[in-house]
């Protein structure tokens, strides 16, 4: 599903990490807070805008902060997600980790989408049909950051 779901941030063809969903990151002098910058007119395939609400629900998910179940073993450090701006969320971690950016490439799903059924909703492209732990038909879904595809 990684093809399908972009993160805040994602790995290039020579493994270094790239911006994605955020336009710019900044991690503080003690490695305990993460801001990430949201881009521009991002939108998940059904033309909704990816906003703050979306990044701050996606990483609770996988932090396990919502239910108590990290899906993420490595964000089970993260202790709060706050909303600064309508562009900017802050992250802030139990404890500093150089590898936890690389952890950031976590998908960013739809406040409340929880996946499964017949559709998942990715930030580039729509998955037509998927059965769990088979394969997804995926086309690309036209409505891309800026008006032009987000690499890679």
């Amino acid at each position: 599903m990684f093809n399908i779901f972009e993160g805040l941030v994602k790995p290039d063809e020579n493994g270094n990490l790239i911006n994605a969903v955020a336009s710019d990151y900044t991690i503080s002098e003690d490695g305990l807070v993460y801001t990430f910058t949201l881009r521009d007119n991002v939108k998940f395939h059904n033309g909704n805008v990816v906003t703050c609400e979306d990044v701050k629900y996606s990483l609770e998910r996988v932090s396990g902060l919502l239910d108590g179940t990290p899906l993420i073993s490595t964000l089970k450090t993260i202790q709060a997600v706050d909303i600064l701006d309508e562009k900017t969320v802050q992250v802030t971690v139990e404890s500093a980790n150089t590898e936890l950016i690389y952890s950031f490439v976590a998908a960013i799903i739809p406040v409340g989408r929880r996946g499964g059924g017949s559709h998942w909703y990715g930030a580039v492209f729509l998955c037509l049909l998927y059965a769990s732990g088979g394969d997804c038909a995926e086309e690309k879904s036209g409505l891309l950051a800026g008006g032009s595809a987000l690499s890679g």
